[in-house]
């Protein structure tokens, strides 16, 4: 996920909770990653909490895998052993159904990975399974250009050159697969998904944010703090 603003909230929301878990679909250069387990290991650092930090992308560049395996050794050589970032290259339409089956229920998890309707629905309805029952998702580009078109990264430079040799890229969604649907974009899955789970709502950081967050209007109440001209968005548990 590539929008900074949210980086702080995602980290501190996260960390409410006593072992802070996320899982990103769409790591692409570890924008969020890192800052985010770099705020984990400080906050985890009493023997007492561990973080675990997902990332599943249909590529995974070689420095975020580099990085991510520097960052485990570290800390699982500390006495505190404060968390383990996973990192799955893979499909993440494939790759989500086997969480659900985990004991892992995650505090956070973030859409960001291929933009068009079929897919965002699916990853939401998957998310269902496998989020906390007070945790959040947050769809990257809602109110960007991947909210109202359906972009595909099989069509992209840098995957279709890759797809003989990768069989993650082979099954990603199509135009043609996603002919059948006349909703299109994150924004048309976001909004269906909200009109299937009326007891989710969302929420946007300020008016133009591209990100939009889903939360469960019984378990969580979010609004916006604005002080000394710095706004962040703030939560409450409601049970």
């Amino acid at each position: 996920m590539a929008y900074h603003g949210y980086i702080t909230f995602i980290g501190q929301f996260a960390s409410s909770f006593n072992n802070p878990t996320v899982l990103e679909i769409g790591v692409d250069k570890g924008q969020t990653l890192f800052p985010v387990t770099n705020y984990f290991t400080k906050i985890c650092n009493d023997g007492q909490r561990q973080f675990l930090y997902t990332g599943v992308d249909i590529l995974l560049r070689d420095h975020v895998k580099i990085a991510s395996h520097y960052i485990n050794d570290s800390n699982w050589a500390s006495p505190s052993k404060t968390g383990l970032v996973q990192l799955i290259e893979g499909n993440s339409l494939e790759v989500m159904p086997k969480f659900i089956d985990n004991d892992v229920k995650y505090s956070t998890i973030l859409i960001d990975g291929d933009h068009n309707y079929h897919t965002v629905n699916k990853e939401l309805n998957f998310a269902l399974d496998i989020v906390h029952d007070r945790g959040i998702i947050v769809c990257d580009d809602y109110d960007g250009e991947g909210g109202s078109q359906n972009e595909y990264f099989a069509e992209q430079q840098g995957f279709y050159n890759e797809s003989e040799i990768n069989e993650n890229i082979n099954n990603l969604i199509t135009r043609e697969l996603d002919s059948s649907s006349d909703k299109v974009g994150v924004k048309g899955a976001v909004d269906e998904f909200l009109q299937n789970n009326p007891e989710w709502g969302k929420y946007k950081f300020y008016t133009g944010a591209e990100p939009v967050v889903l939360y469960r209007k019984d378990r969580i109440e979010l609004s916006t703090l604005v002080q000394d001209e710095y706004a962040q968005i703030t939560w409450k548990f409601l049970e």
